[in-house]
């Protein structure tokens, strides 16, 4: 008689394919980050969650599971830093586990994930781009809803929590579009498209993103290699003539950071220059190992009436506006993990680049404009995109220098892009 597990483990052989399912449920819900459900009081959880703990379930059934010794060397490093945190008085168990447990299994899922697909980066990656074309359309018909119900809402977010989440998720894909345009003058409507998206989303990350996108993308032509940064300037000048938005941001940022104060900023401002003031109180104090793994909202709160100007934000009760994630990734890295924590991210972002012009460059400068975005602006340390784009980057990188030795140190010849 057939035990659970055998009448399981068939089910992985029939023409539904769980392999299949797992590769589009996770590419779905790559694009999920902005559904939040509310569990309890400060306990959030995302459908991402719940899909990566049934989905490893599965991968248990399919025998996929490894874990891979960088992974566990991370995992070392991360609990070094809470337990001494913890120990500090500077960290809580609470709000070190959870940051620990989001990366260390989204990193884990998304590792054995790759390898259930073979370790098909560009095929994933391309479908992800078609993905991300169909949520910047997506956000057309959801931004005029949302203008009927709230005619104060003016800016395209698409299916995601705020216009700069939607910049920093989807960028990627307009610099993959934009560089096939270039090189194979293949999707010009997904470029156009996306364009228009960003434009209507009104969000600083979106011009800086793309700023940096058109750097990238002219780097390969002598003659644009040097003019770019004149046209990346006037790029960025005429959308601070354009926009109102985006002319206010720049300036109340460079306001409040020439009188080290807050006051009369708007919200956006706020929480970025008040995050960064918090970060600097907590490397006066630790700045090499910072307050340990998870801490950045109890610094928060150490700090928070010493911030200048922070009275009329109290007021309004917005005071702790990105208190757990610092508003920034540079910022709640160097906050959690001091400067030994922001150097390695830093290191892993260069030792991994793939350099040239070629596809897998264009795949890493994809992915590079977002770890630049997500630096600047998230502190998030397990969206549900991220892992994902972490794994595309090392896999990449690995595939590439496999490839080299295989040519014998030759960089190999562009492909066609995956269909």
């Amino acid at each position: 008689m057939a035990t659970n597990y055998e009448n399981a483990a068939a089910l992985v052989e029939t023409p539904f394919s769980l392999r299949k399912y797992l590769y589009y449920s996770t590419l779905v819900s790559v694009f999920s980050g902005g559904v939040v459900l509310r569990v309890g009081i400060g306990f959030d959880l995302q459908p991402f969650q719940l899909m990566m703990i049934g989905n490893l379930f599965l991968m248990l059934l399919l025998e996929q599971f490894s874990i891979p010794k960088r992974l566990i060397l991370l995992a070392l490093y991360l609990f070094a830093s809470g337990y001494i945190g913890i120990r500090n008085e500077t960290d809580t168990t609470a709000l070190f586990a959870k940051q620990f447990l989001g990366i260390v299994v989204s990193a884990f899922y998304f590792y054995n994930f790759f390898q259930l697909q073979d370790e098909q980066i560009e095929r994933a990656f391309h479908h992800y781009a078609i993905g991300a074309y169909w949520a910047s359309i997506a956000g057309f018909p959801i931004l005029a809803i949302q203008v009927a119900v709230h005619y104060w809402h003016y800016r395209l977010q698409s299916v995601f929590g705020e216009p700069s989440y939607y910049a920093m998720v989807c960028i990627p894909a307009l610099y993959y579009f934009a560089y096939h345009w270039l090189v194979h003058r293949k999707y010009g409507r997904q470029v156009v498209v996306m364009l228009v998206a960003f434009a209507f989303s009104v969000s600083s990350l979106a011009v800086l993103g793309i700023a940096l996108g058109l750097l990238l993308l002219l780097s390969r032509y002598r003659f644009w290699r040097l003019a770019a940064p004149l046209l990346i300037a006037g790029f960025i000048g005429m959308v601070l003539l354009a926009s109102q938005e985006f002319r206010i941001r720049v300036f109340d940022t460079v306001a409040a950071l020439q009188k080290s104060d807050v006051e009369d900023t708007n919200l956006s401002t706020f929480a970025l220059i008040s995050n960064m003031f918090v970060t600097q109180r907590v490397l006066e104090d630790s700045p090499i190992l910072g307050h340990g793994l998870g801490s950045h909202p109890m610094s928060h709160t150490r700090y928070l009436e010493e911030i200048p100007g922070i009275q009329s934000f109290i007021d309004m009760d917005v005071e702790r506006l990105n208190a757990t994630d610092a508003s920034s990734l540079f910022l709640r890295s160097l906050s959690d993990l001091g400067l030994l924590g922001l150097i390695g991210i830093l290191v892993f972002i260069w030792y991994f680049h793939v350099p040239g012009h070629g596809p897998p460059a264009q795949i890493s400068n994809a992915i590079l404009i977002y770890f630049f975005l997500k630096l600047l602006r998230s502190g998030i340390y397990f969206g549900p995109e991220q892992f994902f784009f972490i794994l595309v980057y090392i896999l990449n990188f690995r595939q590439f220098k496999a490839q080299q030795e295989l040519s014998g140190g030759i960089l190999v010849a562009n492909k066609r892009p995956v269909g």
